[in-house]
């Protein structure tokens, strides 16, 4: 007996996984696939599996909730105060100051009052920016004129 089966429940036999299948018992070509035959096959060695695996959180949840409760309770004998559930601390990031979050939004709401004047009120609307003037656009068309007509002579030769 090995070290490993000594701490598992006398119902399950390990060993049973490993050994080859009985050549009597094949397994079907049809029908049924491999995960559902080995489910069917070793059902009852998977539960066992199963029901350690659970047993085995159980304890340690246990476990855990009886090491919280003396972390806390020897916390206490020295005076110091713990909370009993863990912490996660804000982002260590930078922080603005009060007065400055102030003037930020003293001046969003001078921004915003601005935009709302100006839609009820007589508003210059903004000028457009760029674009290309009338006479600019003539020059260019006729500069474009003048290349392709270059172009066409040339070919031409």
């Amino acid at each position: 007996m090995t070290a490993d089966s000594a701490r598992l429940p006398p119902s399950l036999n390990v060993n049973a996984l490993f050994e080859p299948p009985n050549l009597a018992i094949q397994r079907p070509k049809f029908g049924i696939g491999l995960k559902a035959y080995l489910l069917t096959r070793h059902n009852s060695v998977i539960r066992a599996i199963m029901d350690t695996s659970i047993n085995a959180l159980e304890q340690a949840l246990s476990i855990r909730r009886q090491i919280d409760t003396l972390e806390n309770r020897l916390a206490g004998l020295l005076g110091r105060t713990t909370s009993s559930h863990i912490t996660i601390s804000k982002s260590r990031g930078r922080h603005m100051s009060a007065a400055a979050r102030a003037k930020i939004a003293a001046s969003a709401r001078a921004r915003w009052a601005r935009v709302k004047a100006g839609q009820n009120g007589a508003a210059k609307p903004r000028a457009k920016k760029g674009g290309i003037t009338a006479a600019g656009r003539r020059r260019l068309s006729q500069l474009m004129k003048a290349r392709w007509a270059a172009r066409r002579k040339a070919q031409k030769k």
